[in-house]
């Protein structure tokens, strides 16, 4: 090799090698050389975070829900109950029902005596009717 050849990447003169790559000339010093041609590039999808091993014990009847939520994927499912548990969107709250009843009667108008009867009536039914039952009747109101 011509040690007036200088490197396409870097400018150097050490060591160039001349090679085509589709149909053009390009010519490298070793040291780029081996930085673009051999280093191992990462296949596949991209790592969404640090991996860690967990064993999880659950009653069978919880293994068969798990396994059919997670349709296959336990990775993505675990990372779905993760974020979806961070999220302050879906939490839930009684004080935050009261909260939302309370300004929603504050809106209609509803004096400070409505109001405590509202909320009294409301915090009553926590202990009787389930997050499920209180959706269902949400959904099947004409409200």
């Amino acid at each position: 090799m011509n040690a007036t050849h200088l490197c396409d990447r870097c400018d150097g003169r050490d060591n160039v090698k001349q090679i085509h790559i589709n149909d053009e000339l390009k010519v490298y010093c070793q040291h780029c050389y081996t930085e673009l041609f051999s280093k191992k590039k990462p296949v596949g999808r991209p790592p969404v975070g640090t991996t860690k091993k967990i064993s999880l014990t659950l009653p069978e009847h919880e293994w068969e829900w798990f396994e059919k939520e997670a349709q296959g994927n336990r990775s993505q499912f675990l990372r779905h109950l993760v974020w979806e548990a961070q999220s302050t969107e879906n939490k839930w709250s009684n004080q935050a029902c009261l909260g939302y009843a309370i300004v929603g009667a504050q809106k209609l108008g509803y004096e400070e005596k409505q109001i405590k009867e509202l909320i009294q009536a409301i915090y009553g039914v926590f202990d009787v009717k389930s997050i499920t039952e209180a959706e269902d009747m949400y959904r099947d109101s004409p409200y």
